[in-house]
């Protein structure tokens, strides 16, 4: 596997690559125009990723017995709001 990381998704992927039997089973027999990573694929499997993540946190707080919540807003010099919250 080659160390240098060519892009986050391509990074992913080689590296879910080395431990994961059926997707490097995909990735050796598939013709390089059937590989289905497409930057569309991509998008949408980031997204769906990014929808598992949030789903997890939610269930995580629905489960805790307590939430602390944070935040604060920051002015800069160029007059720009920066609003930040942590939970």
């Amino acid at each position: 596997m080659d160390h240098r990381e060519d892009g986050n998704f391509d990074y992913f992927i080689q590296r879910k690559n080395s431990f994961d039997t059926v997707l490097r089973s995909h990735l050796d027999t598939s013709p390089r125009n059937a590989r289905y990573l497409s930057p569309h694929i991509q998008n949408e499997l980031s997204s769906r990723l990014g929808d598992e993540i949030r789903y997890s946190i939610v269930k995580l707080i629905d489960k805790s017995k307590f939430l602390q919540c944070n935040g604060y807003m920051r002015q800069r010099m160029s007059q720009r709001k920066h609003n930040f919250l942590s939970v």
